[in-house]
């Protein structure tokens, strides 16, 4: 008897246990983010429209170190299809192309993603993204490793991290179409 009554106590301290442990794992991460010679000095992302599928994430990262390291992959779990992708113009058509060897971040210098650039590609949103919300990142480079942080999730066509908008109506061109001034 006593078994039934403590039972359903001890699953909702559990839960609330569970609940809080998960939310503290949710939790942003101040940026810089330091793994061995590199930094992650900025993560941000644009948010998307109800119901959008697609999304991208930028960073920059900046290698102090003496030694080439390379970002080979990124995971999230706001997303089921986390790809690296590089925009080239054919043309007046920008083409968003998977970068099967990542990218370098070189000695000295850093790799600095951005709209119309390279960009960390989410295919399939779990749910739109928010502005104002952020989303668990992990980057995986081959010396540095997995590298854990949160990229802040902005307005719809923001150009930087700041928020600020790319262009007059503050929205960027859909894939595979024309932009201006390119």
């Amino acid at each position: 008897m006593l078994f039934r009554l403590w039972l359903p106590i001890a699953v909702a301290v559990a839960l609330t246990v569970m609940a809080a442990v998960s939310l503290a794992g949710a939790q942003d991460v101040p940026l810089p983010v330091k793994a061995g010679d590199l930094a992650v000095e900025a993560a941000w992302g644009r948010a998307t429209p109800p119901g959008g599928k697609t999304g991208a994430i930028y960073v920059t990262v900046k290698n102090d170190g003496t030694e080439a390291d390379r970002l080979v992959s990124a995971e999230t779990p706001a997303s089921s299809d986390v790809m690296l992708h590089r925009t080239e113009m054919e043309g007046e058509i920008a083409k968003m192309r998977h970068a099967e060897h990542g990218f370098p971040v070189e000695p000295g210098g850093s790799l600095t993603m951005k709209p119309r650039g390279d960009h960390i590609m989410l295919m399939s949103l779990n749910a739109p993204l928010k502005q104002g919300e952020s989303v668990p990142l992990t980057l995986v480079f081959e010396r540095a490793g997995r590298v854990d942080l949160t990229a802040s999730i902005g307005p719809i066509g923001a150009s930087g991290p700041d928020g600020h908008m790319a262009g007059a109506s503050g929205h960027m061109p859909a894939h595979g179409q024309p932009m201006p001034g390119h």
